[in-house]
């Protein structure tokens, strides 16, 4: 599992980062498999949580909480 994790991470830091966000299916990322504290979940529900530690609100500016992951992750000067 975590060569896994690694490579993922590898790969993703390998992708060029400009405007990687605006083009990523919301939806798709949205609906990826995280496991987080021991359970396993959708992107956008450990996206949720992580928003509300970090700012108290589960949406940023007019965004769902994985589209704001995504720019974090993928684009984070703008983020």
């Amino acid at each position: 599992m975590m060569r896994i994790f690694t490579f993922l991470f590898i790969m993703i830091c390998a992708m060029p980062a400009s405007g990687f966000a605006q083009k990523l299916d919301m939806g798709a990322f949205g609906n990826m498999p995280i496991q987080h504290e021991g359970r396993i979940k959708s992107l956008e529900s450990f996206s949720k949580v992580m928003l509300k530690n970090l700012s108290g609100s589960e949406k940023q500016q007019n965004m769902s909480a994985a589209a704001w992951l995504a720019l974090t992750i993928f684009d984070p000067q703008s983020a």
